[in-house]
């Protein structure tokens, strides 16, 4: 039986591997991606000059029968400094 064959990357001399497109949209290059799409956030926060930030998070689960927001206490209105 015969065994598939991956599609070859091909390779530039003298030019790095992460330049090359192939590579990075391979199943191989998938760390990369994954780390690029870690790290560029943070660059770009250090670019803009942002120091902190704030997550939001909300279960988007709502139980049978449950109306969304209600019993939830709202932060005051003057908690965000200015």
């Amino acid at each position: 039986m015969a065994t598939k064959k991956k599609n070859a990357i091909s390779t530039i001399p003298g030019k790095m591997i992460y330049h090359n497109m192939d590579f990075i949209d391979s199943d191989s290059g998938r760390p990369i991606r994954i780390i690029a799409e870690f790290m560029a956030p943070n660059q770009i926060f250090q670019q803009e000059g942002v120091q902190n930030t704030i997550v939001l998070k909300r279960n988007s689960r709502a139980s049978r029968g449950s109306k969304p927001w209600r019993n939830t206490t709202m932060p005051p209105t003057n908690w965000v400094q200015k």
